[in-house]
């Protein structure tokens, strides 16, 4: 097990090594970016292409399970995953109800982290139960839907 900041070197370092599990979160985010941590500790952002161009494996699939992108709105950036060979490949996308994404995203983000947070315990509890990637996904996606419900009665 290896915690670290995310930046380009752990990223080259999982291309090279592999692992089963990449659980990669951030409070900085971008649908069509990878919010990592660059010289300096400034936020470096890597576009899907760039992504693809450090990951990309030599042989035939990059050598992780699964991958858990605990992010608002990395469908985009799961798609790459999916893409260089993950099979299991886990994202998250909120549709913006109001009409000002501005307002939406303070309305909201602070609940869309406690939803991804919710999911995240319950899928790892259930995977470290050696259920299967699926089955800790089905057992943990109520989580989301009983927090949104909460949110819109």
């Amino acid at each position: 097990m290896k915690f670290d900041i995310l930046s380009r070197e752990l990223l080259e370092y999982v291309k090279q090594h592999g692992c089963r599990v990449l659980h990669l979160s951030s409070d900085v985010y971008h649908p069509e970016f990878l919010c990592v941590e660059g010289k300096n500790g400034l936020i470096e952002y890597l576009s899907i292409d760039e992504l693809k161009t450090i990951l990309k494996p030599e042989n035939s699939k990059l050598n992780v399970d699964v991958v858990v992108l605990a992010i608002p709105e990395s469908t985009k950036i799961a798609q790459l995953f999916i893409e260089i060979g993950v099979p299991h490949v886990i994202a998250f996308d909120f549709e913006h109800k109001l009409l000002s994404k501005f307002m939406d995203n303070v309305y909201t983000l602070p609940k869309r982290y406690d939803y991804i947070y919710d999911f995240c315990v319950e899928f790892y509890k259930h995977l470290i139960m050696e259920k299967s990637v699926y089955d800790a996904w089905k057992k943990a996606k109520p989580r989301i839907n009983d927090g949104l419900r909460k949110v819109s009665n």
